[in-house]
């Protein structure tokens, strides 16, 4: 036990003593990622979304290839 001789009800008083001495502050932080770098762009997944909103039965393969065929899409 990494704690010899101390019981966690002791270190979880004394972190609050030390909080209430301002001595810590606790910053509950999100771990979400703030960017993904290999996401899709807007205008790309919109285009798509109405593709296959047009064509529900089309695969995605054939959506992809439809996409890269036409100039703008190119990324």
């Amino acid at each position: 036990m990494p704690w010899k001789g101390v019981a966690v009800i002791e270190q979880r008083q004394r972190f609050l003593e030390d909080y209430q001495l301002n001595y810590y502050s606790i910053h509950d932080r999100s771990r979400r990622p703030h960017s993904c770098p290999w996401q899709t762009a807007q205008a790309i997944a919109k285009e798509l979304v109405k593709l296959r909103k047009a064509h529900p039965r089309w695969w995605p393969r054939k959506l992809l290839d439809l996409m890269q065929a036409i100039p703008v899409m190119r990324m």
